[in-house]
């Protein structure tokens, strides 16, 4: 949990911003922030996680640094097309003609209106990063020992399941129902914070 809270909270501080700027700024500076995200973005999760926990050596900040390396750009994929959207809106043409700057009109009248979005994605990404972890340490690249891992607990009851299956089950259920649970909490968030099922309502 400390790692996928951490971890997401730092990558929705960068995804947001880099979305912001791309999608309100939009011509080349848009081209070149859209352009790193989708080359960021299609690498696999896992391979650059290995890659990483083989150059750094096994633990914690391999796994944080590849979830980092990966999942801003899922944020800033996500708000930028909210702001494409949303600067073509009267209030930000209202924002303009009052003189108001740029950095002004992102921080008080887009910020609020993509944030439901982004902390939605994030608790989905806070999922993403357990399932990581759990991954790299079930395989002896995520958390080592003595620190306590649910992944590292599967792997080291896996040669006692025909003994002493609990060993290795009950870990695997808890990463079943957190990653269940934070689904879910990212579906109350989108009730709550989404304007638009607030009005279908």
């Amino acid at each position: 949990m400390g790692v996928g809270l951490l971890t997401t909270l730092a990558v929705l501080v960068v995804g947001t911003i880099a979305g912001m700027v791309a999608g309100y700024y939009r011509g080349w500076i848009d081209t070149i922030i859209n352009g790193f995200v989708e080359m960021v973005w299609g690498f696999p999760l896992i391979l650059v996680a290995v890659i990483i926990a083989g150059a750094i050596g096994p633990g914690l900040t391999a796994v944080v640094a590849a979830v980092a390396f990966i999942n801003w750009a899922g944020f800033a994929r996500i708000v930028r097309g909210e702001v494409l959207a949303l600067r073509e809106k009267e209030f930000v043409a209202g924002a303009r003609a009052l003189g108001k700057g740029d950095v002004e009109i992102m921080v008080k009248h887009l910020l609020p209106n993509v944030i439901g979005s982004a902390l939605v994605m994030g608790s989905y990404y806070v999922a993403v990063a357990i399932i990581v972890e759990a991954g790299l340490s079930f395989i002896g690249l995520g958390a080592q020992s003595p620190t306590a891992s649910l992944g590292q607990m599967v792997a080291d009851g896996r040669n006692y399941l025909q003994l002493d299956h609990w060993v290795s089950t009950i870990p695997g259920i808890t990463i079943v129902l957190v990653v269940l649970g934070l689904n879910l909490l990212g579906d109350g968030l989108r009730d709550v914070l989404d304007p638009r099922l607030k009005r279908e309502r």
